[in-house]
């Protein structure tokens, strides 16, 4: 099995979609995402600015229109601990 990760933060959020559809086309089997966490890289201040979940665990309310897309919903995709209110 191939698995991709792909690590959710400010900088990239944007690009989710385009590397599903490079998973899909590499075959991929599993496409995992996952919030960028802070194992002490960021100071509190640098990783409000970075992370893209709320101090609860859900995604900012901007970023849910992203997620909206329906390749999100495909079969070998999994959002991890990305939540949608």
């Amino acid at each position: 099995n191939i698995t991709f990760d792909f690590v959710v933060q400010q900088k990239n959020i944007m690009e989710m979609r385009d590397f599903i559809l490079l998973a899909k086309k590499l075959s991929c089997d599993k496409i995992m995402f996952s919030a960028i966490a802070n194992w002490g890289t960021y100071s509190d201040e640098e990783y409000q600015k970075v992370r893209v979940l709320d101090e609860n665990g859900y995604l900012y309310e901007w970023y849910v229109d992203i997620l909206s897309d329906p390749i999100f919903d495909s079969e070998n995709v999994d959002l991890g601990n990305l939540h949608i209110r």
